[in-house]
Order: structure tokens, then sequence, then C-alpha cells
């Protein structure tokens, strides 16, 4: 599932209002319990036709009232409706009277999904099979001429992709550390003298090309590459498939046409 149509999650009806709605996306900072500061790691529709978003489940548990940072004087805007403690996400019910979903907040762009799954060669088509052998005081012709080898077609030359754990540049947006862009491979994240996490930032999205791959879940730095599951991101592929699977809000996220 790679670069999901961007309706399915930030579009809104072509009637809606939203000059006095609070304009939310992925990386907005927010509040739960009045004083939980966390991000939001995305926002949009499931198909139940909610607004939902996600963000770190220790933030705040089920009934959890959320506020937008700096603009506490509108009130809870949502509220935690969902939480797995195992992949640490929370699912928020946001109010549509209040808040409209954007694709691009502050600059950081969330235009789809990506699984981030290896690109997996196809196999190269079985060689026909050898014809007779010619006698051995035959001339040779050419194609069995003495050194010549033949080429193989294209349809017998595999397309490697990209390696499983391959280098990914990435970007993430957190209320802590803002905006930061880094190199994460085999070894984990590598980053040039910053700090990978500081508070607020759990829930923060991680993105590869402007498609989600991850949520910030903790303070911990990657080890691994965004291929795989380890500490520090949660693939968000993995919370909507856990979603999915129980039904309900946020069911259907992202996955619409």
């Amino acid at each position: 599932m790679t670069g999901v149509a961007l309706m399915a999650l930030h579009g809104l009806p072509e009637s809606a209002a939203v000059q006095d709605k609070l304009l939310l996306g992925g990386g907005a900072a927010i509040l739960l319990h009045d004083d939980g500061l966390c991000t939001l790691t995305t926002i949009g529709y499931d198909n139940g036709g909610r607004i939902v978003g996600f963000t770190a489940a220790h933030c705040g548990g089920v009934g959890s009232p959320v506020l937008v940072e700096g603009a506490e004087d509108h009130g809870s805007v949502g509220t935690v409706v969902a939480a797995e403690d195992s992949l640490d996400y929370a699912i928020i019910e946001f109010d549509p009277l209040l808040v409209a979903s954007i694709a691009d907040y502050e600059g950081f762009g969330i235009f789809g999904i990506d699984s981030m799954d290896p690109v997996v060669a196809e196999p190269a088509e079985p060689a026909e099979p050898a014809g007779p052998e010619a006698p051995a005081d035959a001339e040779p012709g050419p194609e069995h001429g003495a050194g010549h080898h033949a080429e193989p077609g294209p349809e017998h030359d595999a397309q490697p992709g990209p390696e499983h754990g391959a280098v990914r540049h990435a970007c993430k947006l957190g209320r802590g550390s803002g905006l930061q862009c880094f190199d994460i491979g085999p070894a984990g994240v590598e980053l040039a003298d910053e700090p990978w996490w500081l508070p607020g930032d759990d829930g923060a999205p991680v993105t590869v090309d402007n498609l989600l791959v991850g949520m910030v879940r903790d303070g911990t730095v990657p080890a691994g590459p965004l291929t795989e599951p380890g500490p520090g991101v949660v693939l968000f592929t993995a919370i909507l498939d856990d979603v999915d699977a129980k039904g309900g809000p946020g069911a259907g996220f992202g996955r619409r046409s």
C-alpha cells in the first residue's frame, strides 16, 4: 500500500465551511488530559465518515479530552476513543464542527501512507530447454562457435529492488524537536549532533518522500531500518492493520480511493 489517495486522509466535502475550524495535520502539538503534551501523528477520515487522528497511547487513555496547543481557548476538540498498549497508539475522534484536516501542516506534508515493504524482484523465467548437442565432428556454427557467449535478454534479467533495510532519508515533525530529517538504515538513525527526541515528540509522524511510514513511540533511538519493527518507531501500517482487525473508530483510515 503506497501513496494512498490524499482524499482518503484529508479530503473535505466541498460544502464544508472551514473558516472557523482549527486546521490540523500530522505534526500538530496536542494536549491530552489538559497537561500531557504530545504530537498528532496524522488525521483524516475512517470508513464511518468520522474525522480521526492518531497519537501515542501513553499520552492519554480512552476518554481523555484533546486540546490543541496554542488554541486552548477553543476547549476540547476531540476525545481518545480507543488505545492499544502493545503498539502504543491511541485513536482520537475529533469534533467535525471544530476541526478540519490538512495534508500540509506547517510545511510538513503527508500525502499518503507507505508500507515500507522492500521491493522483491520477480524470479527470472525458466530457460528454454537445450536442443540436441552438435556432433563432435560438426563444424562450429555461429550459435556454437568458440568464444561466443549469448547475452541474456531483458526478459531474463532480474531487476533487484531496494535492499531490505536499505538506507532511507526520512523526516519527522515533533512538538519538542521540531522538524528533523535524517538517514535511517540497518544501524538505525544517523543524526548530525541533534537529539532524536525531546519532550512532546511522542506520537510524531515519520515520513519518507512525504508518505507516512511510522509514529515516534518514545525517546528510544531506533536501532534498525524502517522496514522492520523496533524500538522508537512503530510502523504505521502495523497500527492500521490492528485497527482494521478490531473495527470501530479508525477502521479503514487511509485505505479508501
